[in-house]
Formats: structure tokens, sequence, C-alpha cells
């Protein structure tokens, strides 16, 4: 059985996925021609993958053999991809982490690795930046500690901003945005910046980079998977937050059923066969797919829900759609539309 990315071992198969996409919305590539493994200098060829499974809209996945890699430490994928017919070939190269005891198990429960952020760190020229070194010798800006500390901040504080936790299972968006918001904090904290306008216009492309990806996610043009909201929300439960329990739902093979409201708080629903979250407890991406937005739920069709018109019932929480409000902006009495469905979404303010 092979291992993910995110927990890569020494002499085991490991699953490499790369998720593409155009104006923060997934898509396929025109085609994606091979997937070369490059040993832990950066530059050596390992294997070459030819046969590169497309498993979901702009979703890939190749499985790395184990015999490769040998020794712990930090591996590469270069993927060579047309992302539109007529255009020319275009390479992405990313990471992952070996080691001989689970690559996930330094790091469990984060997003990015301390290793990730040095790479993103070193893509820097050697001049006219300032040199980050991450470690505990003398001549190190900064220590693995801190860091580990800045990205727990990080980490928490999207969390927080999203409303709900991803899964244990990261997909490498989630640990690319992760590790650019932390080398980007990392650096302005060591340079000791205090006015936004002098960072300069590569290490503030980080956060932009970093920023779209949380923006896609938010919207919902990148599917993270989250866990359950109730065990994992960092604060208490929007009061502007509604709960359903025991609706009932069924199912005529495979078409959509629309639930009696739009809105509903991303990985809040259950599906069961009985009242009270009670009987069989089906799994989304397994069973089922939703839109947390139009409020709409789809049998798949090799799951185990029936389609026959049986009742089942879901469970969930939404909020409220509000009018948008018109408020004064600015002391001179200029207005502006602004919408509160955020603040209603438990977003800081």
């Amino acid at each position: 059985m092979a291992n993910t990315r995110g927990s890569a071992v020494v002499l085991v198969d490991t699953l490499l996925e790369l998720w593409a996409s155009r104006n923060r919305a997934l898509r396929n590539l025109s085609s994606v021609s091979q997937v070369e493994i490059l040993d832990t200098d950066g530059s050596t060829v390992l294997e070459t993958i030819s046969s590169i499974a497309n498993y979901a809209t702009g979703k890939y996945r190749v499985q790395a053999a184990g015999a490769n890699l040998d020794a712990e430490g930090t591996y590469y994928d270069r993927w060579t991809f047309i992302e539109e017919i007529g255009e020319a070939a275009g390479t992405l190269t990313q990471d992952f982490f070996v080691s001989t005891t689970g690559g996930a198990s330094e790091e469990a429960g984060k997003w990015a690795s301390v290793d990730r952020v040095k790479r993103i760190l070193r893509s820097l020229p050697p001049s006219g930046f300032g040199k980050i070194l991450i470690g505990s010798g003398t001549s190190d800006s900064i220590t693995v500690a801190d860091v580990k500390q800045i990205r727990d901040y990080v980490e928490d504080l999207v969390v927080r901003k999203l409303g709900w936790t991803p899964t244990a299972e990261f997909p490498p968006v989630l640990r690319e945005m992760s590790a650019l918001y932390v080398a980007y904090a990392v650096w302005t904290q060591v340079v000791e910046l205090v006015d936004q306008d002098e960072i300069p216009e590569r290490i503030a492309g980080w956060k932009e980079e970093a920023d779209a990806i949380y923006e896609a996610i938010k919207a919902g043009e990148i599917d993270i998977p989250g866990s359950s909201v109730t065990a994992t929300l960092p604060y208490p439960r929007s009061r502007n937050e509604i709960e359903m329990v025991d609706v009932p739902i069924s199912f005529t093979g495979t078409t959509i059923t629309t639930l009696p409201h739009t809105n509903l708080r991303r990985g809040s629903e259950v599906v069961t066969s009985a009242v009270a979250q009670g009987g069989t407890r089906y799994v989304k991406d397994t069973d089922y797919r939703i839109w947390y937005d139009t409020g709409e739920i789809q049998v798949i069709s090799a799951g185990n829900i029936p389609t026959d018109g049986t009742t089942l019932y879901i469970a969930y929480r939404y909020f409220p759609v509000r009018d948008f409000v018109e408020r004064p902006k600015t002391v001179d009495g200029a207005f502006s539309t602004d919408s509160y469905r955020d603040r209603i979404r438990g977003w800081p303010t």
C-alpha cells in the first residue's frame, strides 16, 4: 500500500498529486506527459513516470516507486504538461519529505513542514533580499522552534477565518498556501520591516499567492474536505448560525436533491439512515457530494446510499442570507455597499 505525500516513508511507494487551476478554479490541463522524481539534490532523475491518473477535474496522481526513496530527505516531483492546445510544454516542481518513520510524524496535524518553508526562502537570489537561515547555529537567522510557532499561529488564524478545519490528509495546495504565508511572516519578522511599502515585490508575492489560494478555498473553487465542525471550531458557534436536525431526504438515481436551505456551514452535514444521527452514517465524496452555497446534494453511484426513494436523514447548520446594506464609509458621506455575510460566517472583525 502506498503512502501519501505528507506521510512518505523510506522504501515505500508514495502517491503524489498535482492540482491544476486557472483563475482560482480547478480545470483539466491539455495534457500531462510525464512526472520525474528527483533525488534530494534536486537534479538527479530517479524515475520517469508516464502513467498519470486524471482522477477528478484538475487533479492528477502518480505513484513514485519506494525503491528509489532510499534515504531520509526532501525529494522532488517535476511535472511536464501543456496547459492549452497549441501552447509550449511547461513544468512545475513540487517537493515531499521522506522519513524513516513517516513524513507526517514530526508535523502531525500541521499543513506546512519547516522544510517546505526553507525551500521557499532558498528561492530568493543570494543578494539584495537578505538571506534567511533556519536552524540553531550561531549564523542562523531564526530557530526552527520560532518558525513552528509562526506556522502554528498562521494555520490557527486561517482555521478561524474559514470556520472549519480541513481533514487530516492535507492536499498539496493547502500545504503550499501555509508555507507561503509562513515564509512571508518569517522574512518580514527577521528583516524587521515595519512599513509594508518597503517589502520587496517578490516577498510580497508570496503573500499574494497564498491569499489567492485562500480566497479560492473560501469561495469553494478549490475543494478541501473538512472535518466535523462541532469538534474542531476554535471559537463558539455563531449566534447567527441555525442548526437543522433530522431533515428527511431521499434519492432517485443520481438526481440532485435540493435541501430546504442554502448557505450551509461547510462540513457541518451528517447524513444517516435513521433519526438522531443513528443507523448508517454516510461519507462525503464517497457516498455523496454536496454544494454548500446552493444547498444541493447528490448520490455518488458507486457509494452506499440507496437510490430507490428510501427516506434518509440529514443534519446541518446554515446561515440565513442577509440583505446587502448601505452605510457611510467615510466622514464626507461617501457610501459603499457592504455584505455582512463574512461576518455572519464567523470572520474575525
